[in-house]
């Protein structure tokens, strides 16, 4: 018999059927009810759309779920709702008690690992009364008081109780008895309280011991033990299928939650991806025109970039500098009494019916509820089948009905993740289309200087199984090094070593290892410049080099080698980006840091300051600004916005501090703009870094190493890359030294 359950919109019916997928139950979602008999599955979750409706529009739509629901002959287990309590939740449980008769409804909205908890019968969100958070005033949907008895006895016509938490920690005798005692009020609705996972196994536990079950209301967070439940009792279960898709994906986020918004910006540095904030105000203008005028806008600007291969972002949010409250209010006014969220979201779904119609993706992120219906019904979609969660609450599923029949989305409720789930939702897609195919990039890992912490960090990095969805990686350099250092991957690891990359496994828990020169592994010291270690780090190198040249590899992804190491074996370089300027004979190249969606680059790098100052030239400036516009172009920004410093403080000051801008700098400048580039300088140095950190430039071009280093290593060594430019190959690194101080110590 197939179960169901009733959701009050469409990330919350994904939300809750995410733990029945989990268990290997075969689940869909359906958000038109007359397509009931057209799907098959062990769950069903029936998505109502009534979390913004008014109550009298809510009741009807329930009614009508729950009455198809009956006449299939189908279960009702579940109610869930918005673990925010935004909607008509009591009105609607009201209209469940109609059809099906239920005398004791238990409402239990927590989700203790989302911090939604219940105590003394009020509703927390991270331990605040949820009407003091920002869904306190959610557009259509506030909630004017998080005390949950007197809440539901405004909405519903039911009796209310409460059962506190010290009962529920008595147990399921003492919690049942207690429940027992409340059924002589008739039709109830119980809120009980609930601050854990134990609790919700207590209260589910108790609910179903009982000779007649109660209707469960609540978020998502007690729809993990209700799957445990069906799943052990279930006669059959489906496996649920895995759609792979190649290309770049496609985001439509329309949530202005502030975790959104917070996720918006994550996004927006990643080089590979394409963001376009819609402007609202040019939606809702009166003149239809200039609605259609943004809409367009919209299509181009993510037709372009997912043309190019890039992931593309079309986002309703405001930018994290952006006074929401204000923007909000001037929302309102824009709305000149329409439905904003319907108004909005249709446009939305218009937009990502014209970019699938144009583009092929891998698949497509949806943020935000009424964004998610939307789209799906703009695409003809009205289902999904579910098969796994990114996150907690995010779900991967396909969707079912009209031309994208099959499309694989992430669902993703706006309030939900941190700062890089989105990153991770993404991801997700990408890789999807990339797990079972040969075509993953063969990326070398050189093994850096041995004595550092490069062979540590590629351990612990190679332990990630997400990272084979997404290439094939090999390290270069020494299996015996690889050995000693797996302990630091923090879980069981193969190390298998090869003679040619076409002998590498690719998969998960085996790290293949092409050895590229013999080493004692036993004299290498951790923490110690040897000549032996100089002299693997770069053998690593050299190797990685040819097999890129003979495309044997598509990139190389060099770990940190030791500079006088390298020199006491005998190689004469400043680094890895001048040695492989040799390697592939290559004349003009930059060293190039890459980080939050900017390009750093430098005329001169590896020199004393003194040298650096006479090398300063009109054609090292200008190779600059070309090599990395063009690396920007490629990666999709069209005309690109470029940034050169000045070399002097405040740019020189009109000659007072130096006047090298005047002599060197300027000219250059004056050449490369009668070339076609954007340039913006020379600028005072000391402000560069800020303005870029605001969004006004795509790249900035430094005079000297550390007039780049230090700024971009003080706000993002994190997440900084270092990619050579110029180069014949692909090359990128990490953008941090061997680390000897703490190689060979683990330290994370």
């Amino acid at each position: 018999m197939t179960s169901f359950l009733l959701a009050d919109d469409f990330t919350g019916a994904h939300d809750a059927g995410l733990a029945f997928a989990r268990k290997g139950l075969t689940t869909v979602t359906i958000s038109d009810i007359d397509r009931l008999g057209d799907v098959t599955a062990d769950i069903i979750v029936v998505d109502t759309d009534t979390r913004d409706r008014s109550p009298q529009e809510a009741v009807r739509r329930v009614a009508a779920a729950c009455k198809a629901i009956r006449d299939h002959g189908g279960v009702l287990h579940y109610k869930k709702i918005d673990s925010t309590i935004r909607g008509p939740v009591g009105q609607e449980l009201d209209a469940v008690h109609e059809i099906f008769g239920r005398s004791i409804t238990l409402f239990v909205p927590a989700f203790p690992e989302l911090g939604r908890t219940i105590v003394g019968g009020y509703q927390l969100v991270h331990g605040v009364p949820v009407e003091r958070t920002a869904m306190g005033d959610d557009p259509g949907a506030s909630v004017r008081t998080g005390f949950l008895p007197v809440l539901l006895g405004r909405q519903s016509r039911q009796a209310i109780a409460h059962i506190d938490l010290g009962t529920v920690l008595a147990g399921p005798e003492t919690l049942r008895h207690r429940i027992d005692e409340i059924a002589h009020l008739g039709n109830v609705i119980v809120v009980v309280d609930a601050a854990t996972r134990d609790n919700l196994d207590t209260i589910l536990k108790t609910a179903m011991s009982m000779r007649t079950i109660p209707l469960l209301c609540g978020s998502a967070g007690m729809t993990h033990g209700l799957a445990e439940h069906l799943a052990t009792n279930a006669d059959h279960r489906t496996p649920n299928p895995v759609p792979h898709r190649a290309g770049p994906s496609l985001t439509i986020a329309g949530s202005v939650h502030p975790v959104t918004v917070q996720q918006i910006e994550t996004v927006s540095r990643r080089p590979q991806t394409g963001l376009y904030r819609l402007d609202p105000f040019a939606l809702l203008d009166k003149n239809p025109a200039t609605r259609q005028a943004e809409i367009d806008r919209a299509v181009a600007a993510g037709s372009d970039t997912l043309k190019t291969g890039r992931d593309a972002v079309i986002a309703l949010t405001p930018s994290l500098r952006t006074d929401r409250k204000a923007w909000m209010e001037r929302l309102h006014t824009a709305g000149q009494g329409r439905d904003l969220v319907e108004t909005l979201t249709d446009d939305l779904g218009s937009i990502a019916e014209r970019l699938l119609d144009e583009v092929s993706v891998s698949g497509v992120v949806l943020t935000g509820g009424e964004t998610a219906e939307h789209v799906a019904l703009h695409i003809g979609g009205w289902g999904t089948r579910l098969w796994e969660a990114v996150e907690d609450g995010i779900a991967r599923a396909t969707l079912i009905g009209g031309r994208q029949d099959g499309l694989p989305i992430v669902v993703k409720p706006g309030a939900f993740g941190g700062p890089d789930t989105l990153i991770a939702a993404i991801t997700a897609l990408r890789q999807s289309g990339q797990a079972e195919t040969k075509e993953r990039p063969l990326l070398g890992i050189t093994i850096g200087d041995p004595n550092g912490v490069g062979p540590e960090i590629i351990a612990k990095i190679l332990a990630m199984p997400d990272i084979y969805a997404i290439c094939r990686p090999l390290v270069i350099g020494h299996a015996g090094v690889m050995r000693r250092d797996i302990c630091f991957a923090g879980r069981p690891l193969d190390v298998h070593r090869v003679v040619s990359p076409d002998e590498g496994k690719y998969c998960s828990g085996t790290v293949d290892v092409l050895e590229v020169h013999e080493i004692d592994v036993e004299k290498l010291i951790p923490g110690t410049v040897q000549a032996e270690a100089g002299k693997l780090a770069v053998e690593a190198v050299i190797a990685a080099a040819r097999l890129a040249m003979t495309g044997e590899i598509q990139a190389i992804v060099t770990a940190p080698l030791n500079k006088e190491a390298m020199n006491l074996a005998g190689y004469h370089y400043a680094g890895h980006t001048e040695l492989l300027a040799d390697l592939t004979e290559t004349k003009k190249y930059r060293l190039t840091l890459a980080t939050d969606g900017m390009l750093v680059s430098h005329v001169t790098t590896h020199v004393s300051l003194r040298q650096a100052i006479e090398r300063l030239s009109e054609e090292g400036i200008l190779d600059t600004v070309e090599i990395i516009g063009g690396a920007l172009r490629r990666m999709g920004v069209r005309q690109p916005r470029i940034a050169v410093c000045g070399l002097n403080p405040h740019a020189g000051e009109g000659g007072m501090f130096g006047d090298e801008e005047i002599r060197i700098i300027t000219p250059a400048l004056e050449k490369g703009r009668a070339a076609g580039w954007n340039l913006l300088g020379p600028l005072p140095p000391d402000t560069v870094f800020m303005r870029a950190r605001r969004g006004d430039f795509d790249g900035i071009v430094g005079m000297y190493h550390d007039q780049g280093h230090i700024p971009v290593k003080a706000v993002a060594f994190d997440r900084s890359v270092n990619v050579t430019l110029g180069l014949p190959i692909v090359r990128t690194s990490v953008d941090h030294g061997t680390a000897f101080d703490i190689a060979g110590k683990g330290v994370d």
